[in-house]
């Protein structure tokens, strides 16, 4: 979390806007420089007039120009270097993939849109495609809903935990911003029930019946395999699965419960169709944590 080149990408709405200050906070911690990316998209108002496209592009020109200065002017002075970077695509998603790849980014910093009850299932195609795609880690900020801990300065972070080798890429991560922030940090294994839906109750009495010593089992299972015994604010949960016995249910119960400040979560990789999938659980929480998320993909090995 060095000499970071943090990226925003923002069409300037007030959705988009809220993660500014996740942004911010980032590159300043960090040391590293917050770029404020806009992508041009193709004008549909009238594609064969001249003198029409000439006027939108220099309106939407200094629109940009105008909310960019007014994110600098609230910076404070001991903030990170921030710059505007303007490029242009056919669809947003597009652009934000084609500059990280080319490698303009570190971190892409990116707000989730909507309000509504149904908003919270759709991230919105530009969030989506951005966190399935990306090689670089993406941190998600949810909308100022009821009960969202929106605070950019992390003290409290959760790391889920599967055994896979992609969550344990992202202990690694918390725990480099657990150190940056000075934050505490959790790391949650949640016993899920896949096999039978409609049991959820007698599921539950069955593995606490008849494994007592399953959950202290694993939390042992899980300090050998991670070998943190020796790492300070850093503490082991290990849990049935409530409620629906999914563990994303679970995961979001925990961060309200223990206000969270951060999810680090690993997703499945980038080639075929994991590419597509992302892996149910992480996008589930993304789509409903009560606070920002960032996701890491596998750091391959070069």
């Amino acid at each position: 979390m060095r000499d970071k080149n943090v990226v925003f990408p923002t069409d300037f709405s007030d959705a988009s806007l809220q993660a500014f200050p996740h942004a911010r906070e980032l590159a300043k911690r960090s040391g590293g420089i917050l770029t404020v990316l806009y992508v041009h998209l193709p004008f549909t108002d009238d594609p064969y007039s001249e003198a029409a496209c000439s006027d939108i592009a220099d309106h939407v020109q200094g629109f940009v120009k105008t909310r960019f200065a007014e994110l600098v002017d609230r910076d404070d002075p001991a903030g990170p270097e921030i710059k505007l970077e303007e490029i242009r695509n056919i669809s947003a998603a597009a652009g934000i993939l084609e500059y990280v790849e080319d490698g303009g980014a570190d971190l892409v910093v990116l707000g989730t849109q909507g309000h509504s009850r149904i908003a919270r299932f759709l991230l919105g195609s530009v969030t989506e495609k951005v966190v399935r795609y990306s090689p670089v880690p993406v941190l998600t900020v949810g909308p100022g809903r009821k009960g969202y801990r929106n605070s950019p300065l992390y003290q409290r972070i959760l790391v889920p935990y599967d055994f896979s080798e992609y969550a344990s890429s992202a202990v690694e991560q918390g725990l480099k911003i657990a150190r940056l922030y000075g934050a505490r940090m959790w790391i949650i294994y949640v016993v899920e029930q896949v096999t039978f839906p409609g049991q959820i109750k007698a599921w539950q009495e069955h593995v606490t019946a008849e494994a007592p010593n399953l959950l202290e089992d694993l939390r042992r299972s899980l300090e050998t395999e991670l070998d943190i015994s020796d790492v300070k604010d850093v503490e082991i949960q290990v849990q049935i699965g409530h409620g629906d016995g999914k563990a994303h249910t679970s995961i979001c119960s925990f961060v309200s419960e223990n206000e969270i400040d951060l999810v680090v979560m690993g997703t499945y990789g980038l080639s075929g169709f994991e590419r597509v999938l992302l892996g149910s659980t992480t996008e589930k929480v993304i789509r409903t944590s009560p606070c920002p998320v960032m996701a890491f993909h596998k750091q391959e090995s070069k």
